[in-house]
């Protein structure tokens, strides 16, 4: 009963539930990474070091912008290229690491930058720093990713398997963003 109203929501609503699920994987994902540093830091120092729950606020926040651009872009690829040719998945692939990945990334530094009140030109600097290592790891990470996504599974169940990929990827992405600019 309670499944079939959740359900209910989720194809009322996908937009809305695709925004709330990937605020939530972007928080648990920038908390996971916190735990990490944190015991990490513990096993050094033998001092206990406390969550930044902004940092994780921030990265949720960030999540639920990014989840529209996510949810649309699948919806449209789809339209553009129905089926699950091998020639297909390679289009899909290409096109979501070289149009869309560059300007999520892009994206999420700044939106993170602003949330956390920096300066453009900061955001800009951490950018120059960060961008291109996260880039080229996406590569790694997201086409094979992806080739699953595309070909086993249907549209529907598309934008909540990115969702899990990407707290991976954001793991991935906190780690990279919390990482000292020089």
């Amino acid at each position: 009963m309670l499944l079939r109203k959740v359900q209910n929501v989720v194809k009322k609503y996908p937009l809305m539930w695709t925004s709330l699920a990937y605020g939530g994987l972007y928080t648990a994902s920038d908390l996971t990474q916190q735990s990490t540093r944190q015991m990490y830091v513990a096993s050094r120092t033998h001092q206990a070091v406390a969550y930044d729950w902004t940092s994780a606020k921030n990265f949720g926040l960030t999540g639920m912008v990014l989840a529209p651009v996510f949810y649309g872009f699948y919806k449209v690829l789809d339209l553009w290229l129905p089926g699950r040719s091998v020639r297909v998945l390679l289009m899909k692939v290409v096109l979501d690491q070289g149009c869309l990945a560059p300007c999520t990334l892009a994206l999420f530094f700044a939106a993170l930058g602003t949330l956390e009140s920096r300066k453009v030109k900061d955001i800009q600097h951490e950018m120059k720093q960060k961008y291109l290592k996260a880039y080229m790891v996406g590569w790694l990470f997201w086409p094979p990713a992806q080739m699953v996504n595309f070909y086993f599974l249907a549209p529907h169940f598309r934008t909540l398997y990115v969702g899990a990929a990407a707290f991976v990827w954001t793991n991935f992405l906190s780690y990279i963003k919390h990482m000292q600019v020089v």
